[in-house]
């Protein structure tokens, strides 16, 4: 057929219909299979992509090539770097055909951030970082919304304890609490009571200043989560970062 053209992956040559090539990531996502399968059957050759061998998406029929790449949040660099040779080393010779760079999870945020490094080859089609940022934090995305009157639970986002303190009395419990930046269920809690925990001043230089909660990992996880924050565990201390 006209439509037809062979193109050599995986060592062997095959034949695919001109419905454009994808690079994905994070391939051991049950989604990601998802999307690979739904493109492979619309005609799209699909290289699979992820930290990790041996993933879901990669045993698909219709990933036809895969890759590795380093852990984008410890190596960004180098995941860059090793994306970009992908991209470089899977771009189609025909420019007419439709070449699209779909990331699947946390890598979107890294991507977006260095879209221009990989537009000039490759399609990117996620939000510009800017709205990405808006939206990812489940803080400011909460006060977009409430400022624009937008329908959402009542929420509490205080800057610091004491803009806790002030806002303790109206608060009703059972309340629940969410990581301002986590996701499929990771880190929401109900709270039943409150319950206070003694703290240092913390300023992390990589998000945002902060409060540091001392005492055991169990008080550490019950810290005045009330308050919306970013809870990471270190040992046997809890951090929250507004």
């Amino acid at each position: 057929m006209d439509n037809e053209r062979t193109f050599e992956m995986n060592g062997q040559k095959e034949k695919s219909g001109s419905a454009g090539r994808a690079i994905i990531t994070f391939s051991r996502g049950w989604q990601t299979l998802v999307a690979t399968r739904s493109l492979g059957r619309r005609g799209v050759e699909v290289i699979t992509g992820d930290e990790y061998a041996m993933t879901a998406a990669s045993f698909s029929r219709y990933s036809v090539a895969e890759f590795r790449y380093p852990n984008p949040t410890k190596e960004p660099d180098a995941f860059l770097d090793m994306l970009e040779r992908t991209i470089l080393e899977h771009k189609p010779e025909d420019e007419t055909t439709p070449y699209v760079l779909m990331p699947i999870h946390k890598e979107t945020y890294l991507i977006a951030r260095h879209r221009e490094r990989f537009e000039p080859h490759i399609r990117v089609p996620v939000p510009q970082i800017e709205h990405i940022r808006q939206v990812h934090n489940k803080g400011t995305l909460a006060t977009y919304a409430a400022e624009r009157g937008l329908p959402i639970p009542k929420t509490w986002t205080p800057k610091n304890m004491a803009d806790f303190d002030s806002m303790a009395p109206e608060i009703k419990l059972p309340a629940f609490v969410k990581l301002r930046e986590a996701a499929s269920g990771v880190g929401i809690r109900k709270l039943r009571r409150r319950a206070r925990t003694a703290y240092s001043q913390n300023v992390d230089s990589q998000k945002h200043g902060g409060l540091r909660f001392a005492g055991s990992r169990n008080k550490a996880s019950g810290l005045r989560q009330i308050t919306g924050g970013r809870l990471r565990r270190r040992h046997t201390q809890g951090e929250y970062v507004r």
